[in-house]
């Protein structure tokens, strides 16, 4: 046997006769009221989500401590990795719009190029000018090859690892590099000017 729908007007019936019953218990008895205040903290506690602690840098993969921000937790430790992992992601659009950018004013790009370059032309290398001030002293002032006075500095570094070994001259930085890719002609290349030098 199935149960009779309630029309419309029942059910308005039964809410203002709950709303009449709880508004009268409630106004009435403290203890029912603070039953009440009881129950409803339990129930917003027992179904509030559990928030982790801890989290895994979404870039750098350390963990750390999780803060929250008006309710969205954060994905990377700091912003230098939220900056990475969005330049990585979207690389092609971060591109694209670089070159827009520099289509409309060419010169003012190149103008801010080189005043960035004058004020750290080392900064591709990881170094400050105090770096380099402070290498130039510990060989002397002079090429770390040739031992001259060079007219124009050149940082020497390791490809594989990027680690500065030293400042050089253009000269033997170029012979330096041409040295690197054809390491096995090296004594070939001594026989051969022993052979061919005439004293």
């Amino acid at each position: 046997m199935t149960r009779p729908t309630a029309t419309e007007e029942q059910r308005e019936r039964t809410r203002a006769y709950q709303r009449a019953w709880y508004a009268r218990h409630f106004a009435a008895s403290e203890a029912f009221r603070e039953r009440q205040r009881v129950n409803s903290r339990r129930w917003r506690a027992a179904r509030r989500p559990i928030r982790p602690a801890t989290l895994i840098c979404g870039w750098c993969k350390v963990e750390i401590p999780i803060r929250y921000h008006g309710g969205a937790k954060q994905r990377f430790c700091s912003k230098r990795c939220a900056g990475c992992a969005d330049r990585v992601t979207h690389r092609d659009r971060i591109n694209a719009n670089a070159r827009k950018r520099y289509a409309k004013n060419p010169a003012k790009f190149r103008a801010l190029g080189r005043a960035d370059h004058a004020r750290n032309p080392f900064r591709k290398y990881g170094m400050t000018r105090d770096d380099f001030e402070r290498l130039k002293i510990q060989q002397g002032g002079v090429c770390a090859i040739c031992g001259k006075i060079p007219p124009r500095w050149q940082v020497d570094h390791d490809h594989a690892t990027e680690i500065v070994r030293g400042l050089l001259c253009i000269s033997c930085n170029l012979f330096l590099g041409k040295y690197e890719q054809h390491r096995a002609r090296l004594g070939i290349v001594a026989a051969y000017l022993e052979r061919t030098t005439h004293a």
